[in-house]
């Protein structure tokens, strides 16, 4: 096997082990802290303090791995602790409890995305015939496969399995990072690592946020409205499941997010129309075989979204300085996702369904935020826009 391809495969596990708690976590930690008795406004604060220190801290921490630690050994090290504080919340009590444990595992979560895409821009790079969204797939499918795994586990072990199996997901991703120290780089001088905080390359970060924000009612409280509509867990998994197939497909076609020449404008179009368009119809809690199509446009709303971003991030970012801009990105979109879960609490007490309402302007402003960055680009990389 090629040394390319082995990387390949390295990188895909690392993602892999990164998402599949993610894929535990988004759709069943909600009902997990619903089943030790926390109440709608209490889940909603302990799902919303983690968004925002991880959207404070995920510059910073980021950005020690454009300076100071390898980003690979960061990611071993930090997921090692997560994994010990996981366990400890299975067997803990208490909205305060809760709250303590969130917040240190999202300090120490931060930078997981933002550095193990900034590992795989960097790796698609020196190695240009590695396709960046088939190596993301790996995350694609293990959050796939964890969305199925969650609530057979839970049907069969009870609500204490969920944060048992986020530990142990989170423990993987110890031995599968450490292989890829070096990938990196040279730690970059100080002063060569700063991202510009404002113009073009902060406009095409907001648009992407407000889209990707707006899945938030969807993540905070989508397994709560299908329980309420008489889903059981297992049906539950397989609705969050099938976000991911059409992703799956998105990703192996369309991977290539790196290359100069990927419609990356168009991606953040398409992607922040489709999320507009699906708000709109979950709003009126539709029947299975429409809940199917709308789980199906995740492909567009997220990950074309998605793919858009990062294209463009490598595009405009400045060499030695992308992981800190990944955290930029990761701030950002955590900051807004932060405040919409909390007012996701009051929403699905008082409206239901009825506040996915409330995240189509945020898919429209992405749109039209997209579209003036579109206008503005330097006229020289026009053409790959």
């Amino acid at each position: 096997m090629s040394a390319s391809r082995v990387l390949a495969v390295r990188l895909a596990l690392l993602i892999a082990g990164l998402f599949a708690g993610l894929g535990l976590y988004l759709p069943f930690f909600p009902v997990f802290l619903a089943g030790r008795g926390l109440s709608p406004d209490e889940i909603a604060l302990v799902l919303f303090v983690p968004i925002v220190i991880r959207a404070a801290a995920a510059p910073f921490m980021a950005g020690l791995a454009d300076r100071r630690i390898d980003p690979a050994l960061f990611l071993a090290l930090s997921h090692g602790a997560i994994a010990l504080l996981f366990a400890f919340t299975a067997f803990a009590t208490g909205m305060p409890a809760f709250l303590a444990l969130a917040a240190l595992i999202a300090v120490l979560q931060s930078a997981s995305i933002p550095l193990s895409d900034a590992l795989t821009i960097k790796a698609a790079q020196n190695f240009p015939s590695l396709n960046y969204g088939r190596i993301r797939l790996g995350g694609s499918v293990s959050f796939f496969v964890a969305n199925l795994a969650g609530g057979f586990l839970i049907a069969q072990l009870g609500l204490i399995a969920i944060p048992l199996c986020i530990a142990l997901c989170m423990m993987s991703v110890v031995p599968l990072a450490l292989p890829l120290r070096g990938l990196g780089g040279g730690v970059a001088p100080v002063e060569a690592v700063r991202v510009p905080l404002g113009g073009f390359l902060l406009l095409i970060l907001v648009a992407a946020a407000f889209i990707q924000a707006s899945h938030s009612y969807l993540y905070a409280f989508g397994s709560l409205l299908w329980n309420a509509q008489g889903y059981s867990a297992e049906m539950i998994g397989v609705v969050w499941a099938l976000n991911i197939l059409g992703e799956v497909l998105l990703f192996w076609f369309f991977g290539s997010a790196v290359g100069p020449r990927f419609p990356a404008f168009a991606f953040l179009l398409l992607g922040g129309s489709v999320a507009a368009l699906r708000w709109v119809v979950m709003a009126f809690s539709p029947g299975p075989i429409v809940l199917t199509l709308c789980q199906l446009s995740h492909a567009l709303s997220f990950a074309a979204t998605h793919l858009g971003s990062i294209a463009l991030l490598a595009r405009f970012a400045p060499e030695g300085a992308r992981s800190r801009a990944q955290g930029m990105m990761s701030a950002i979109t955590g900051g807004m996702t932060a405040l919409l879960t909390l007012g996701s609490g009051w929403l699905f007490e008082h409206t239901g369904a009825g506040g996915y309402w409330a995240m189509v302007p945020l898919a429209v402003v992405g749109v039209a935020l997209t579209a003036f960055a579109f206008w503005r680009q330097p006229q020289s990389v026009r053409e790959g826009g």
